[in-house]
This record gives structure tokens, sequence and C-alpha cells, in this order.
């Protein structure tokens, strides 16, 4: 196997954010033969890291505004206090959230038939969760089912429809739908932090930053490696970080010290690679000579 195989060139990434396109498309490595095992663990531990990286420098805006305006911003804590998390079933847990999330995010930016799908699932149901919150109406499990059974029949019932249609305006419309999906990403996110902590209401979009940035990320690795691929870079993202703070509350040393050693490398390594991402060479084009 050549040397280079596998390896994404700086500046893709770069690309891709300022232009988003569907060209960058490439192969699953990890999914093509045991040999190429370890670049692509590489890669995607590379990515995890360009992911840190991001949600760091995004922070510092949110920082600033909340030193400026004397702010006393706290973040939810309803999942630390969940004993599922330290349970077996938190890596569980967690990959679901991961997967969620991916599917409905971005699984639609193939403009195939199942992320179209998708799409058409997504919408009703966040239809349903913006009434939900405007009527201020909490729903018990029954109607919590049932709102998912009408999403799914929804995306079901509406390919035959609206399918073609929909993956024709994705190809047209493909660089919006990114920026947009990152956007809705973020925003999502701002449930992360107690809603009386922010104010005024302008600053909020600060507060997600970070996400948005990681939507971006994660929007490349979904075009570039598919939705496996970034499923496993959101999934390793946040399990890594859940994990640090769970061993950290419960004062489990040996975990938690490789453990922030390994979320402080990946920091460091995607810092760098951000920085040759940003003022590296623009790539030089894929495909043969």
């Amino acid at each position: 196997m050549n040397a280079t195989e596998g390896r994404v060139p700086h500046g893709a990434l770069r690309d891709f954010v300022l232009r988003p396109s569907r060209a960058v498309a490439g192969t699953t490595p990890w999914l093509s033969g045991p040999q190429r095992l370890r670049p692509a663990a590489m890669e995607i531990l590379r990515l995890v890291g360009i992911g840190y990286a991001v949600s760091l420098l995004l922070l510092l805006p949110a920082g600033a505004a909340s030193l400026a305006l004397h702010l006393s911003v706290a973040k939810s804590n309803l999942l630390m206090q969940s004993p599922l998390l330290r349970s077996p079933l938190a890596l569980l847990l967690i990959a679901l959230a991961a997967t969620l999330e991916e599917c409905v995010f971005r699984g639609f930016l193939s403009a195939r038939r199942f992320g179209v799908a998708l799409l058409w699932m997504a919408l009703p149901f966040f239809a349903v969760l913006m009434a939900t919150r405007l009527l201020d109406f909490t729903p018990n499990l029954l109607q919590r089912l049932l709102a998912f059974t009408a999403a799914f029949a929804v995306g079901y019932l509406a390919w035959p429809l609206y399918g073609r249609a929909t993956a024709a305006f994705i190809e047209r419309h493909f660089r919006g739908l990114v920026w947009l999906s990152a956007l809705v990403f973020g925003l999502a996110h701002i449930s992360n932090y107690q809603s009386d902590a922010l104010s005024p209401w302008w600053i909020h979009p600060l507060f997600v930053l970070p996400q948005m940035g990681l939507g971006l990320l994660l929007a490349y690795v979904r075009t570039r490696h598919g939705l496996p691929g970034s499923i496993l870079v959101h999934f390793l993202f946040d399990a890594l970080l859940v994990l640090l703070m769970v061993t950290k509350a419960q004062h489990w040393t040996l975990l938690a010290v490789p453990l922030g050693l390994l979320v402080f490398g990946l920091l460091l390594w995607g810092l760098g690679t951000l920085a040759l991402e940003i003022f590296g060479p623009a790539p030089k084009p894929e495909g043969p000579a």
C-alpha cells in the first residue's frame, strides 16, 4: 500500500468549510480492509483532536463576553447527575445520542434515499419539539412515542411524493445546507446551559459557537467518510470528555490521569493540525494524474 494512501491533504477541511462541496467525497479506509486499520485510527483521532481545538478556540468569544458582562454561566448538570453515566450503559447512551444526532443533522447530506427519508422524519419531530417548547408543555412517554411514530410515518410516506425533488434540492443547495445544518446543530445545544443564565438573549449564539464549529467538522467527515465516520468521530468526541468528567467527579485517579493526558494530547494535535489547515498550502486536486 502506498505510504500516503488514506491520508487527507492539509487544507481540505479549510476549503470545505469555506466552500462546502460534495467533491471531497472519498473512501472510508477503516472499512476497506484490516491493512488500513492504523491509518484509519490515526485519521479518526486527528479529526477528534481538531474537534477539541475548534471547540476550545470558539469558546473564547463566549468567555470574553461573560467577563465583560459579568455573566454567571452555568451548564446544565442533569446529564452528569444521571446514575446511568456510572454504569456500563454510559457508552451505549453516548453512542445512541451520537447516532441519532448524525442521522438527523447530517444524514441527508448524501442526497440519497435513506438520508432524505431521515430528513423528512426529522422535520415533523422538530416541529413537535418546538411546539412543546413554545406551549411550555412536557409530553409524557406515550405522547413522545406517538410523536416519533408520526415522524417516522411522515418520512416513509413522503419519499414517493417529495424524495427525488428533495434530493435534487440538496444537490443544488449543498453549500447553504451544510452551513444551515451546523447553525441548527449549534442552536439545538443551547439547552446545555441553564436558560436563566444567558442574558441578554443576543449572546446565546456565542455560547453555541463551539457546537456550530463541530457541526461543520462533522459535515466534512460525513461528506468524505460517510455516516459511519461522522458517527464514530462524534461518539469519541463526546465519550472521552464525559468519561473524563465522570472519572474526575468519582476521584478515579488511575483512569482520570491517562484520560486527561489523552484528551490534552489530542487537543495539542488538533491545534497543530488546525494551524496547518488554516495557514498551509491549498490541497492538490485528488484523483489520477
